[in-house]
């Protein structure tokens, strides 16, 4: 049994038994990453904002290179520091 230790969300290791194995990368091992948030690599350009977001109305996701974040759109300024929620300026 593998058991692994990765980052919770409270910034804090806990041990995971996994119950899947990691999943088969299409790309070659020199474009795998490893994320502290993540027991598995990815791929480099890998799409985190198709995996589930916090962005509303407002606000686009953006890819990043080791995750995601929220941008208000054009003509919209943030209500939060995660830009989740933005409001118009006019």
């Amino acid at each position: 049994m593998r058991i692994l230790m990765c980052p919770s969300q409270e910034r804090s290791m806990h041990r995971v038994v996994p119950t899947d194995p990691c999943p088969q990368l299409n790309c070659p091992e020199s474009e795998q990453i490893a994320l502290s948030s993540r027991c598995c690599k990815v791929c480099r350009g890998h799409d985190f904002c198709s995996e589930g977001h916090g962005c509303m109305e407002h606000s686009d996701c953006m890819n990043l290179e080791a995750g995601d974040c929220c941008v208000c759109k054009d003509g919209f300024r943030p209500l939060r520091d995660d830009n989740a929620y933005c409001e118009g300026t006019t």
